[in-house]
């Protein structure tokens, strides 16, 4: 009886194990389970990591999710301390508070995301990552060195500086820009340091523009606006 029952006891703990595995969109949108680094389930079984999720501090270190497809997800405090996340696609991904010590996030898309107050390191891999319009500030960079962000960009005052990133309404009063790859950089409404004014900004090729309307928001003002006209029309 015992030799019929202990057989169906692991079979029932592997089909409960892989239920609990949980799993992540591709980019070429398949969806796989979560492995580590060095290749055995990972033990994560919360939320599904896709597109546009909402989760708060998952503990996925030392995960590969190479090739991940987060865009547009909010996940807060994520843990990914040395993690495989090469060419995922964190388009504008808030990642606030997360940790990203020694995690390899070479060729990942980056446009938008945010990366305020999350933890790096020198082996954290930025190589080839795109990083426009990426919101930073109170960056805890740990350790000496520099981590291998992309040619342009470096880490000061906590912030992510280099073309083409998104510091608008931010306040980088405490920020010396005298060096910095500041081309592209939107400064719109962003508390400036002392000695250095708008025109400074922009003939280091920096701009100051506000939020960009939605499609939507044209025809709305298009709508308006002939509105207005027929009725000055119809006086």
């Amino acid at each position: 009886m015992i030799k019929l029952i202990l057989p169906s006891v692991l079979s029932m703990l592997a089909i409960s194990s892989s239920i609990s595995a949980a799993t992540y969109t591709t980019t070429n949108g398949d969806i796989l389970e979560i492995f580590t680094t060095s290749g055995e389930i990972h033990s994560y079984s919360g939320t599904n990591l896709e597109p546009n999720v909402n989760i708060i501090s998952p503990w996925l270190n030392f995960s590969n999710l190479s090739s991940a497809d987060l865009s547009g997800a909010v996940i807060i405090d994520l843990g990914i301390r040395d993690s495989i996340l090469t060419n995922a696609n964190l388009l504008n991904t808030d990642l606030t508070s997360s940790t990203l010590s020694g995690a390899n996030l070479t060729g990942a898309n980056l446009t938008g995301a945010n990366l305020t107050g999350t933890e790096i390191t020198s082996a954290t891999n930025f190589t080839n990552t795109t990083l426009d319009g990426l919101i930073s500030g109170n960056i805890n960079y740990i350790g000496g060195g520099s981590p291998s962000l992309p040619s342009g960009y470096e880490i000061l005052g906590g912030f992510i500086v280099g073309p083409n990133v998104n510091l608008s309404g931010l306040d980088v009063s405490n920020v010396d820009f005298t060096y910095a790859y500041l081309t592209g950089v939107n400064l719109y409404g962003a508390t400036l340091p002392d000695g250095y004014n708008q025109a400074w900004f922009e003939s280091q090729g920096a701009v100051f523009t506000g939020t960009v309307p939605e499609p939507s928001s044209y025809a709305l003002l298009a709508g308006g606006l002939a509105f207005g006209l027929a009725t000055l029309r119809r006086r």
